[in-house]
């Protein structure tokens, strides 16, 4: 059996990985809402199941479970119902895989949990993050963002990571499935994402830097992301947390990652979005946006691990090729707003 099953492959990221599982030979199970929509997607090549199969069947035979499912954080107001999503669909779907994969005959080797960058701080831009970092999972005082990829990953331990026990123990049994947790930075995938909202505006010269722009900018090409989780497949030595950051993304800020996209395009990247319009917009979503981590891909580098796109550079260089001029209205108006206060204040 070379099955690989895929929670919440219908998404952005998930479509890119599982077109090239596919071209590996892999076989490919997606768990997604809609089965239809699921099949017709991929063109009938993969396997599909609901949420509620899983529920109320288990999980199908398999070597390998990827969970990447989660509501997008960041273009929605984070009302009560919206906060409530965005939990279900993360630790409420990987709680129910875990469950799952427990009362399994025939548990899979491996269960790849996505979290995110945002399980660092963002409070004090002078610590550096790595995989040896403690997270302090019994603290239920953080920001939001970061309470709920610590809230994401507390649900795979049995007991937390400590000073006694670095590692800690995992809910699923290691000697039968190992666990690895995606902490995956914004990623670059053309079209899509950040560069979805970037791209339109960068290329008529109309982009600059968020707030000051000092803050780290931890970024990861999708295809290094997907490169990651192949390495953590193949390599049964990569256990617990790792950072999907490329190795330039502890020196880089907002700023580098500006200058890099207009120095790519050949374009000015003179309008900035000032901090107290990026407050104004997003609310309590801002610090998204003004504040950032400074991450090492440690593990990566240690288990040998080749990134296809080391630095921002090569990363938004292979993007933009990639991207195409798509006036969207959530691209336009995400920086038509963010770089002109005077229109944002007229419409508030």
């Amino acid at each position: 059996m070379n099955k690989i099953l895929i929670g919440g492959g219908t998404g952005k990221l998930g479509r890119a990985l599982i077109e090239s599982l596919l071209k590996d030979g892999k076989q490919i199970g997606v768990i997604s809402r809609s089965k239809t929509k699921a099949s017709k997607m991929f063109n009938n090549k993969v396997e599909c199941h609901t949420w509620d199969e899983i529920s109320e069947n288990g999980i199908p035979d398999c070597n390998v479970i990827i969970q990447l499912s989660g509501a997008n954080i960041i273009d929605k107001k984070w009302t009560p119902e919206y906060k409530k999503e965005l939990y279900d669909s993360r630790i409420g779907l990987t709680n129910l895989l875990i469950n799952k994969v427990k009362e399994s005959d025939s548990p899979p080797n491996l269960f790849l949990s996505s979290s995110a960058a945002g399980v660092y701080s963002v409070e004090d831009p002078s610590i550096e993050y790595s995989e040896k970092t403690l997270i302090n999972y019994s603290d239920k005082t953080s920001p939001f963002a970061e309470q709920l990829c610590k809230d994401w990953e507390a649900v795979l331990y049995s007991e937390y990571p400590s000073e006694e026990n670095p590692n800690g123990e995992f809910v699923l049994n290691e000697d039968q499935t190992r666990t690895v947790m995606m902490r995956i930075s914004p990623v670059l995938q053309p079209n899509e994402g950040i560069m979805e909202k970037m791209y339109l505006p960068f290329s008529m010269g109309l982009g600059g830097i968020v707030g000051s722009g000092k803050q780290p900018f931890p970024i990861i090409h999708y295809q290094d992301v997907i490169g990651l989780i192949k390495f953590s497949i193949e390599n049964e030595n990569v256990r617990g947390p790792l950072n999907f950051v490329t190795p330039d993304s502890p020196k880089l800020t907002n700023y580098d990652f500006t200058k890099a996209f207009g120095k790519i395009l050949n374009r000015p990247t003179i309008l900035p979005a000032p901090a107290f319009a990026m407050k104004l917009l997003f609310q309590d979503r801002s610090d998204l946006l003004l504040k950032g981590s400074v991450i090492h891909p440690e593990k990566a580098l240690d288990h040998n691990y080749k990134f296809k796109y080391p630095d921002v550079i090569s990363a938004l260089d292979d993007v933009v090729k990639k991207c195409s001029i798509k006036q969207t209205y959530g691209s336009f108006i995400f920086y038509s707003l963010s770089v002109s206060p005077f229109v944002l204040l007229l419409i508030i």
